[in-house]
């Protein structure tokens, strides 16, 4: 479906398939799309759909005779080819890529099998990445030695390997690629983490050159599972930063940052004065450097502070503020920063979750801090009778919005003015009686509307949905899409 920037349905167009891994479009407008294909063993499905919503062609892609074919990932490489990744399987899965051309052939397909005798890992939406005119690709496989290894392939235009690379060397259980950047050449930069002995998971940094060439590799102890913070990031000089939550005697703060050739440039870390857990959430870095980050910090006993670091330019710790809610009546505080964005003067704003003192319900609370650190106001918003935590926040020149989910089902936006008082609270119901409505990442339009993103489910299936939100709160439009009962 095309909308307009109001809201209005300019086209609508039906494709076969379930389940679409993206949309991606050339110069004249014309879109397309992957999805999968049932019955029973399913195929690819790619389709191109013109610029007033007719649609071009549809084209099936198979695997191996019987194989099971599921779509993960599109894109496209200067409007003539098309490049879809995602999974083949017979007795074992596999990895299988696509070049297919504009005007509805294939080009050509590429079957990758992993080294061990087990499941190759699953392809990540977003797996493909184009470098000029190579295409690369990064996935998980089983490796010898009976563990998850990742990888990352370039390709040329023609289908050939120009290079592949692993973390193989790593004698370690288990490894699993999380987030990956390009330099200003094209060449990538992979972050995740390595499982070691014991059960942690170190966090990772590789770096590769045009040609695959393994430029550095870095490796710190730490936790490094999703939902800790690991995350790599770049600055304007070619700094590479790592941050995450090591595993010392107990969880603590890190943040490395790494010059463009890979040497340590410094390291930091934080151990909070009960010498207990600290969690990073999530971290927002200034245009000069500085970097905060948000989480959780156990001060005393086993209550968890939601905590916010400064770290300087250089890496030393400027400062730490905590803020402790009223606390749960039946168990210990699990205060926590979920969400953080940059001020207009460089300060930080954060969201979290505050347990409320009634008997452990939570609920949303939002800090704007001064770059010195200063708390320039606190603002709170609880649902009675419900657990209530943020997704995400956003800043403009307009105020602070904190997008949040309810667990009787409903999505919440706040609109907080520069000084904490509260504008307007919007409150979204999901579209399906009975479902529940999650919505979890927000933008701000340059015409002054909310653009917001998220999920909603039932018993019986679910779909994603889009919506806005005006500058007064008021729900412009809504749509869900690609609700299909059976799958969520």
């Amino acid at each position: 479906m095309r909308y307009s920037s109001d809201g209005d349905s300019t086209w609508a167009a039906t494709v076969a398939g379930v389940n679409p891994v993206g949309l991606v479009h050339d110069g004249p407008g014309n879109v397309y799309t992957a999805t999968t294909t049932y019955p029973e063993p399913p195929d690819w499905r790619v389709a191109k759909v013109g610029p007033f919503g007719d649609v071009v062609w549809e084209l099936g892609i198979s695997g191996p005779s019987g194989s099971r074919d599921l779509a993960s990932s599109i894109a496209i490489s200067g409007g003539d080819a098309l490049y879809v990744a995602g999974q083949w399987s017979d007795s074992r899965e596999h990895c299988m890529l696509a070049r297919v051309a504009t005007g509805g052939s294939v080009a050509w397909k590429r079957f990758f099998d992993g080294p061990g005798d087990e499941n190759d890992g699953s392809i990540p939406e977003g797996a493909l990445a184009m470098s000029g005119d190579r295409v690369c690709l990064f996935a998980s496989e089983w490796a010898v030695g009976g563990h998850l290894d990742w990888s990352v392939r370039m390709l040329g235009p023609n289908g050939a390997e120009v290079w592949r690379r692993t973390l193989a060397g790593f004698t370690d259980p288990e490894s699993m690629p999380t987030d990956i950047v390009l330099d200003e050449s094209g060449a990538p930069i992979v972050a995740g983490y390595v499982e070691s002995a014991g059960g942690a998971a170190d966090i990772t940094a590789t770096a590769y050159d045009a040609d695959g060439v393994l430029r550095w590799s870095r490796r710190s102890q730490g936790l490094g599972y999703l939902g800790t913070g690991t995350s790599i990031g770049r600055d304007d000089n070619g700094g590479v930063y790592v941050s995450g939550s090591a595993q010392n005697s107990s969880p603590d703060i890190t943040l490395k940052k790494y010059n463009s050739a890979g040497s340590l440039v410094w390291s930091a870390g934080y151990n909070g004065p009960a010498g207990k857990d600290d969690y990073a959430w999530a971290s927002v870095v200034t245009g000069l450097g500085a970097t905060y980050i948000t989480g959780s910090s156990v001060a005393s006993g086993s209550d968890y502070d939601m905590t916010t670091w400064k770290y300087y330019p250089s890496g030393a710790l400027q400062w730490v503020r905590r803020y402790a809610g009223p606390g749960c009546l039946q168990s210990n505080r699990t205060d926590r920063g979920i969400a953080a964005c940059l001020t207009e003067d460089s300060g930080v704003i954060v969201a979290g979750k505050e347990d409320t003192g009634t008997p452990c319900e939570a609920g949303m609370v939002t800090i704007k801090y001064s770059p010195d650190g200063t708390a320039q106001w606190t603002a709170h918003h609880a649902v009675s009778g419900w657990h209530a935590e943020p997704a995400d926040v956003a800043a403009d020149g307009s105020g602070v919005y904190v997008l949040g989910y309810v667990y009787n089902g409903t999505a919440v936006l706040l609109k907080y003015g520069h000084s904490g008082a509260l504008a307007w609270s919007a409150t979204m119901s999901s579209s399906h009686p009975g479902a529940y409505l999650g919505l979890g990442e927000i933008v701000l339009g340059p015409d002054g509307n909310a653009y917001l993103c998220g999920s909603e489910s039932d018993s019986l299936g679910s779909g994603y949905v889009v919506a806005s939100v005006d500058g007064a709160g008021v729900e412009r439009w809504r749509t869900t899409l690609f609700y299909e009962p059976g799958f969520w």
